[in-house]
This record gives C-alpha cells, sequence and structure tokens, in this order.
C-alpha cells in the first residue's frame, strides 16, 4: 500500500513539476507586463491545475489596500475586499505559506463567505523583497478532495512565479518610464 501512495504523490509531484514548467513557458512567450494580466493568467493556470471552479488573485493596489486583479466563480467579486474577508486575506499574507482551511477554518475567519469558499479554501501570499504585494486563491474543487501538501507546494511555487513576474513587469514600467524621461 506504501509503494501505491508513494507512487501516486510522484506522479502528482511530477505533474506540478511540468504544470510549473508549462506557467514558466507560457509567461515567458506572452511577455506579460500588466499585473491584472499577470494575476488572470496566473490564477486561471492555477486553479485548472488544482482542478477549482473558483480562483482569485488580489494585488496590493497603491495605498497598500488588496484590489482585484482576477477573479472567477466566488460570485459578487465585491465579497472579496470587503470589510468581512480582509481580516482573512491579511492573515494569510502574515503567514507567508501556503495554507488549506477547511469548510470551518473558512466561516471562523469570514463568517459571511461565498459558497464557493464554504467548501474549503487554498491560499498563499504573494510576496516581492519580503513584503506582501498580494494573494491568491483557489476554491471549490470538483474533486471535493482537500488539498493535499503537495498541492500546497505547488501553490508557493506558483506564488513564487507571480512574485518574478510582477517584479519583471514593474522593471519594464521603469524601463519605459526612463526612455520617456531621456527623450
Amino acid at each position: 500500500m506504501a509503494e501505491v501512495e508513494f507512487a501516486h504523490r510522484y506522479e502528482r509531484a511530477l505533474a506540478g513539476t511540468q504544470f510549473l514548467q508549462l506557467i514558466t513557458r507560457t509567461f515567458s512567450n506572452l511577455r506579460l507586463t500588466a499585473h491584472q494580466e499577470i494575476a488572470d493568467t496566473i490564477s486561471a493556470m492555477t486553479g485548472s491545475f488544482l482542478d477549482c471552479r473558483a480562483r482569485a488573485a488580489l494585488l496590493c493596489d497603491g495605498s497598500g489596500q488588496l484590489a482585484i486583479a482576477a477573479s472567477e466563480g466566488f460570485g459578487d467579486p465585491a465579497q472579496l475586499t470587503g470589510e468581512g474577508c480582509r481580516a482573512l486575506w491579511h492573515w494569510v499574507m502574515d503567514e507567508k505559506r501556503a495554507l488549506s482551511l477547511g469548510p470551518e477554518q473558512v466561516l471562523a475567519r469570514w463568517p459571511e463567505a461565498p459558497p464557493a469558499a464554504c467548501k474549503g479554501l487554498a491560499c498563499v501570499a504573494i510576496d516581492l523583497h519580503d513584503r506582501s504585494i498580494g494573494v491568491l486563491a483557489v476554491a471549490d474543487r470538483r474533486s471535493r478532495a482537500p488539498f493535499a501538501e503537495d498541492e500546497l507546494v505547488f501553490l508557493s511555487c506558483v506564488s513564487g512565479l507571480a512574485s518574478m513576474a510582477v517584479a519583471n513587469a514593474d522593471a519594464h514600467a521603469e524601463q519605459r518610464q526612463q526612455r520617456k524621461l531621456a527623450e
């Protein structure tokens, strides 16, 4: 039985690695330079890999408030930035690791959570230069299975790719600004 479980975990890890390579190639080929495009692409691909109907990426705006960069399947997007869930997202950002929250944990931290989130949620902070700049969240799995440890590792890796893509987009924006000033 242990061999079967090991083989399954190996296959899942291999699939995760291959999907991370696909995400990396996608970002390299698309040359995304807008935060919203990056967030939408990364959350869509993550939701697809983890087989989730709901996905969201929230990024801090210029004032430091979380704003929706991408959202699908959570119902009213305003719920994702409302008073009720703000504490949840800030807790996720403070944790600095991927988290899997069961229905009870979601409702304890976000009492008016939309139905998709009430089925369980996996989320991770997006960090850049040792500060959290956003959150990536997926929910409402088709399989209804809880998120496994290897899937949380995958989510952490995706968060790292997202932060690199945002840093790259910021560098491109700065280069464009410097070119304009030089002209």
